[in-house]
Parts: C-alpha cells; sequence; structure tokens
C-alpha cells in the first residue's frame, strides 16, 4: 500500500512541477486536461515581446500567428550569409517543431527586460518601438540531434508597431512585430 502512495504522489508532484508557469482553469475534475499556458497582453511592446517568447516556449502557431504583424520581416545575419523570413515562414517553422515528436522543449531566454535596450531609427514611423536583446539563449531540445542553441555572441532586435484602437477594444493599444532582426559575430 505505500508503494501505491508513493506512485501517487509522485504523479501528483510530476504533474505539479509540470504545470509550473501555466495557469489551472476549470472546476474539479478538469485539472489534468485544462493546464492553459498564460500569456500578457500586448499592451506594451515589452509584454508583446513576452507573448512571443511564451508562444515559441509553448510551441503555439496560433498565438504567434497573432503577435506577428501581416507585413512582418525577419533577417538572421552571420559572416557568411543573411537569411530572410516572412510572418508565413516562422508560422511553418513553429509549426513543425509543434508537431515534431522529437521536439522536447523550447527555451528562449532573454534575460531581465530591465536588460533590454530601447532603440529608434529615424526611417520608422514615430510609433514604432524597437528592442536589442544582447546574448540571448534560444534552446530546442530534440531527442535525435540533441540540443540546438542559438549562439550567445549575437544580439536580437524586435520591432514593434502599435494599432491604436485595439480591435477588441477602442480604448486600448494593441502591439505586434513588424520586425525581427538576429545579428552574429563578425
Amino acid at each position: 500500500m505505500k508503494r501505491i502512495g508513493w506512485l501517487v504522489l509522485m504523479g501528483v508532484l510530476a504533474v505539479s512541477v509540470g504545470a509550473c508557469g501555466r495557469k489551472i482553469v476549470g472546476g474539479e475534475g478538469d485539472f489534468f486536461r485544462s493546464l492553459v499556458p498564460i500569456y500578457p497582453s500586448r499592451s506594451t511592446p515589452r509584454n508583446a515581446l513576452l507573448y512571443y517568447k511564451a508562444a515559441w516556449e509553448n510551441r503555439d502557431s496560433t498565438r504567434i500567428d497573432t503577435v506577428l504583424a501581416e507585413d512582418y520581416a525577419g533577417s538572421s545575419a552571420d559572416q557568411s550569409e543573411t537569411l530572410q523570413f516572412s510572418k508565413a515562414d516562422e508560422i511553418r517553422a513553429l509549426g513543425g517543431i509543434q508537431l515534431s515528436q522529437r521536439v522536447t522543449r523550447v527555451i528562449v531566454d532573454l534575460h531581465d527586460p530591465s536588460t533590454w535596450i530601447w532603440q529608434y531609427y529615424a526611417g520608422d514611423s514615430a510609433a514604432w518601438v524597437s528592442y536589442s536583446i544582447p546574448s540571448p539563449r534560444i534552446e530546442v531540445d530534440d531527442v535525435v540531434m540533441g540540443s540546438l542553441l542559438a549562439d550567445q555572441s549575437t544580439f536580437m532586435e524586435f520591432t514593434f508597431r502599435p494599432t491604436t484602437p485595439a480591435p477588441a477594444s477602442p480604448t486600448d493599444t494593441l502591439w505586434t512585430i513588424v520586425r525581427w532582426r538576429e545579428q552574429g559575430p563578425p
């Protein structure tokens, strides 16, 4: 009987640890099927980036679709080449990770938001905001290929555009990511 008690306790602990960072919703009996990821409101550029981070970590291509602007443009450059990404490319990439049974975890470590560097570019609209993230850590754990890491000597920059009023509320502003840039080491 003690063995069954320990097994039940271990099962509850495993589910509890797995629920970290997730909100448990629903009534009694809904515990196991109602672990819902928490996404912040996109009312600020900072929250829009945290929303983006949560979508990647939860492998949620539907949420990525909502936080990226329709004209989103991404680029990744290093010494030898520059790759360009559209919104559809990013949704497709995350959708592939979501469907893969080999990927066990995605970590997007953008460090504390107080370390993000606010920037404005003269060629951008006056309402746009950019954040540079020095030395981000992006990790995709794959059971076949191992851990795939973004080089921490890079920096990433996200540019945000406000939509006012937000479609759901005439008094709120909704922020979307219009541009992403990753620059590798020189």
